[in-house]
């Protein structure tokens, strides 16, 4: 019998610089076998009574490389049986029949559907083989080349150990295979270019990133027998705004996972002539494509796109045939083909067909969230790339909190690309200039734009239904000059809360022309504007709490048909307004006050801005009639 320990033998062998001639397949099975399979069971490999055992590979292609180096480490005449498919009648009978005659059997797949029930029933162990790391192709190296390898930092392994084994050639010098390997572990980053950590770090995911672990961890249980499929719940809707990171969300699991992406949107089924039949085959090829690699991720980006069936369009029937055909391979996707994981990704969620969202295909809905403080360094260190890592982060994630993961990355980029230009390695300056650079150099436009957010923040103080401050900043993000981070009050979403996040959102016009006047507002309002309407709207025209109750899918469509719709949109717009105005008239102090201090800390936390309006309150000789707090805060602050 080969025992592990001639093979360890042999890597001795070729480290002294003995010819060894071994390929590299047959050297990286080895490896893995090596570091993956306990002593326990290398002990009964090597015994002589019957062992039954199951050996789950991370892809097919390591199947027949892991059964090649297994069986160099039984006796002849040993069965091991490599399974791909449903299980055979065949592969039943020869494992069962090894152990039968007093043999070892020894079955190799990805899956344990894979594996006869019977040699499930009576296999003594299962092992699951994790994805080849750094360390395996190391030794991997090592063993064909007979001298050690020095491997560059940040090297990425490629997944398809068939590829990997190809550029790691006897005969040519180590430095060459590594950086062979290197470029072809290059090719593994996303389109984008980002570095993916493991998704257990990723703290910016907040309970998107518990779900994706319990994913994985179910996955790994039901590979090995221990969950049924029909426990498997591996399908979610991801929600948020531009540039929170939901493809980046979908490629770090499936890098975690090891497992490939595959990315579906409505571009994508339009390759053809775009025909309703060409666009419904796209669909149904990408979603057997999707089921055929799992385990898997796929991904919807942009699910908006595919539209809604009630939307007012001369193309309906176009829409609503791909719609119910997106609809039927959705339909238990992750049930019909354990392992697959699909991740639907969307900025708009009233956009997409309420179908999408019902039991068996995308229920569970998850939202992003701005990063909090751990979660912007977190990303900062990922995108560094191990530059800075002795440096202390602090001063950089107190400007850059509130920022989107897509801006964090852009900002990493820019001073990188700086310390390029000066030809120096990247000092922790860069990354401040970086936030700098979005000061705005105009001291007027400068003064404007605190005095715009800090409207907003002293809405968010002053009215008890209100979202909650959590920061406000003129470091701008995404193309804005300067924002304010919240966070929705706990509950129920009611008509007063609703009413509360479109008076937060006026209040920053509403401060603009209470210092400045009607005639001199700025633009900076108009995303602001256009949420406030989409809540109004939605308020009348879907949630019910203004007296309609017929649902509407298209907002846009019945302000431009309706103009009793839209003029009633208008008026409460503006009644809303009236009452924040109002409300700020009374504070015209503590927004000047909080705008001087934001325009010289550019950061301000909900608790600094809290304590320079109790100040400027405390301060104040006139008396003013309060409107009535939040419980527990400004107590006598209008």
């Amino acid at each position: 019998m080969r025992q592990l320990s001639s093979l360890i033998h042999m890597s001795r062998r070729a480290a002294n610089g003995e010819a060894v001639d071994i390929a590299a397949t047959s050297a990286l099975g080895m490896a893995m076998a090596e570091a993956m399979l306990p002593s326990r069971i290398r002990r009964r490999l090597a015994g002589a009574d019957p062992y039954g055992l199951i050996v789950l590979v991370p892809s097919t292609q390591h199947v027949e490389i892991v059964a090649d180096a297994i069986e160099r480490l039984l006796p002849e005449q040993e069965e091991v049986s490599t399974l791909l498919g449903e299980p055979t009648l065949f592969a039943a009978n020869a494992l069962v029949d090894a152990l039968a005659q007093r043999r070892h059997a020894v079955a190799v797949t990805t899956t344990i559907d894979c594996v006869p029930a019977s040699f499930k029933a009576l296999a003594d162990d299962i092992v699951t083989f994790r994805l080849h790391d750094l360390p395996i192709v190391r030794r991997t190296v090592r063993q064909v080349l007979g001298v050690r390898a020095s491997f560059p930092k940040g090297f990425l392994v490629h997944p398809n150990p068939e590829v990997l084994c190809r550029c790691i050639v006897p005969g040519l010098a180590s430095t060459k295979v590594v950086m062979a390997l290197a470029r072809l572990g290059e090719t593994t980053r996303n389109r984008s270019g980002e570095i993916l950590p493991h998704m257990r770090e990723c703290v910016e995911f907040g309970n998107a990133r518990e779900w994706a672990l319990a994913v994985m961890n179910d996955i790994d249980a039901w590979r090995a027998g221990e969950l049924s499929p029909t426990e498997l719940d591996t399908a979610c809707l991801l929600v948020s705004p531009p540039g929170h990171g939901k493809t980046r969300f979908a490629r770090t699991l499936a890098d975690s996972m090891g497992a490939p992406l595959i990315e579906i949107t409505a571009g994508s089924v339009f390759t053809g002539a775009g025909h309703l039949g060409d666009v419904l085959s796209s669909i149904r090829g990408q979603f057997a494509a999707a089921s055929e690699a799992a385990p898997a991720v796929l991904l919807l980006d942009e699910l908006d796109s595919f539209s809604r069936r009630d939307m007012p369009d001369k193309n309906r029937m176009f829409i609503s045939s791909m719609v119910n055909e997106l609809l039927t391979q959705l339909d238990g996707a992750s049930a019909r083909r354990p392992g697959l994981v699909v991740i639907g990704a969307t900025n708009f969620l009233d956009a997409i067909d309420p179908a999408i969202r019902r039991q068996g295909r995308l229920s569970k809905t998850l939202e992003l969230p701005i990063p909090d403080e751990a979660g912007v360094e977190h990303i900062l260190r990922v995108h560094l790339g191990g530059e800075l890592a002795e440096e202390n982060l602090d001063e950089v994630v107190r400007l850059a909190t509130g920022a989107t993961p897509a801006a964090l990355m852009g900002m990493v980029r820019s001073a990188k690309q700086s310390a390029r230009f000066a030809k120096r390695a990247l000092l922790l300056p860069d990354l401040l200039d970086q936030l700098s650079a979005n000061h705005q150099e105009d001291q007027g436009l400068l003064n404007r734009v605190a005095l715009h957010e800090a409207g907003h923040a002293i809405a968010c103080l002053l009215l008890p239904n209100g979202p909650q401050l959590r920061r406000l900043s003129l470091l701008g993000s995404d193309g804005s000059h300067g924002h304010v981070v919240t966070a929705k009050l706990p509950g129920a979403n009611t008509r007063p809360a609703i009413e509360g996040r479109i008076m937060m959102l006026l209040a920053g016009r509403a401060a603009e022309a209470l210092i400045h006047g009607e005639n001199d507002l700025s633009d900076g309002a108009a995303e602001d504007l256009r949420m406030a309407t989409r809540l109004a709207a939605m308020m009348r025209a879907q949630f019910g709490m203004m007296g309609e109750l017929a649902h509407y899918g298209s907002l846009e469509q019945r302000m431009l048909q309706d103009a009793a719709f839209a003029e009633a949109i208008e008026n409460e717009l503006r009644r809303l307004n009236d009452h924040i105005a109002q409300a700020l008239a009374g504070c015209r102090l503590h927004l000047v006050a909080l705008a001087a201090e934001l325009v010289e800390k550019r950061v301000l936390t909900s608790g600094e801005a809290l304590r320079i309006t109790q100040a400027v309150e405390d301060e104040r000789a006139a008396e003013i009639e309060p409107l009535e707090p939040r419980a527990g805060q400004l107590p006598t602050f209008p």
